[in-house]
């Protein structure tokens, strides 16, 4: 059990990320909820999204120049103390008007200012040799940050409104920059140019098919479900329900990929990701077939995420320099991200009905399984 903790430092962060995501579960995964339910169209919820992605891409070059300049850590409570923005002016968005121009614009900065430093400081703080492990711990405490946020968040809106997820979300994610605070600051790598950068791109085309997975499967599920119940508060116990399964098995297959079973694992992951989106594309229609296939996507979670986080932060920290290799990687989850949502617009723009766009997320798995069949292959 001493290996999952060794390393204070990563502790510390995880704790972070923890609190982070808590922030994200109350109000950030019901953004676009809280647009379809201003009026916007399913369509013009997507087109949000994809102009968010297609700034945070252009702007990113900026990110990265800064993180440079300030270091890792640093830069991971600058963009933290940024990020409460996002939910701030979210609460003054009230359809389409300027409000939500300034919100897309925002809220592209808040994504380069903290996920990029993030990721790099992660990748460059913790050991390779038990990165499953703790990724595991940190999955696990995501886990049971997961279970309480949408639980918190749906009942918030159910009794309050959309006001207060946003204001309780913009003070938890203040209170998680006190875990670093404390965490060490670290070299991110030499300077290199960019054609040397551009040569370790693995990120870069694992999370263009993770991107793409997320946005064509749990974003749009996410919409779609609500749209099914027509509840904020069932939607957030139906979305605790499923992060509360993960919690355990996160520990234990994280310990399994440091022990070399990394591809069986990731190769698990993906086909239950496959039965579920299957099964929410074409067999869902009552809350119990919902909460069956949550159960399915909870496993296929488990064995999921770590093994693509493993391979990811440990190609990072093999790099010339874990910074350059998070900026592609970044830049990768813009493009998968603006496939999948340009796909779903057009779906939802021409009325068809958007559990079509849950089956497009399978064509990520082409994408994710030659990253990681390659990365485990070598490892």
């Amino acid at each position: 059990m001493k290996k999952f903790f060794r390393n204070r430092a990563v502790n510390l962060i995880n704790i972070h990320a923890a609190i982070k995501r808590f922030a994200i579960g109350v109000a950030e995964i019901f953004t676009a909820i809280y647009l379809y339910q201003l009026g916007l169209p399913l369509y013009q919820v997507f087109l949000v999204w994809i102009s968010l992605f297609l700034i945070r891409a252009m702007i990113r070059p900026v990110g990265l120049w800064l993180a440079q300049k300030r270091g890792l850590r640093k830069s991971v409570l600058f963009g933290a103390v940024f990020f409460m923005g996002y939910y701030l002016l979210l609460g003054q968005v009230s359809g389409l008007d300027w409000w939500l121009a300034l919100f897309i614009f925002y809220a592209a900065w808040a994504d380069v200012f903290y996920w990029l430093p993030f990721h790099a400081y992660y990748a460059a703080l913790g050991d390779h040799e038990d990165r499953g492990k703790q990724l595991g711990v940190r999955e696990s405490l995501i886990g049971i940050a997961s279970t309480a946020g949408p639980l918190i968040g749906g009942i918030l809106i159910n009794t309050l409104g959309f006001y207060a997820a946003f204001y309780t979300a913009s003070i938890l994610t203040l209170i998680s920059t006190i875990p670093v605070y404390f965490a060490p600051e670290v070299k991110f790598g030499k300077e290199i140019s960019f054609k040397k950068a551009w040569k370790e791109r693995a990120g870069f085309w694992l999370y263009v098919g993770d991107g793409w997975l997320y946005n064509a499967h749990i974003f749009t599920w996410n919409i779609i479900l609500f749209i099914l119940l027509g509840n904020a508060a069932t939607l957030g116990g139906l979305l605790s329900l499923a992060a509360f399964l993960q919690i355990l098995a996160f520990l234990l297959l994280g310990n399994g990929i440091d022990n070399g079973s990394g591809k069986k694992i990731y190769r698990i992951g993906i086909i239950l990701m496959i039965l579920t989106i299957f099964g929410r594309a074409f067999l869902v229609e009552t809350v119990t077939e919902v909460i069956f296939f949550d159960l399915i996507y909870a496993l296929a979670t488990c064995f999921y995420t770590p093994a693509v986080s493993t391979a990811l932060y440990n190609s990072a920290k093999k790099s010339k320099n874990v910074l350059w290799f998070h900026f592609f990687a970044e830049t990768g989850w813009d493009v998968g991200s603006t496939i999948a949502l340009t796909f779903a617009a057009l779906v939802t723009f021409l009325q068809f009905d958007p559990h079509w766009v849950l089956v497009f997320a399978l064509g990520s798995f082409v994408v994710l399984n030659g990253v990681l069949g390659r990365y485990y292959q070598e490892s």
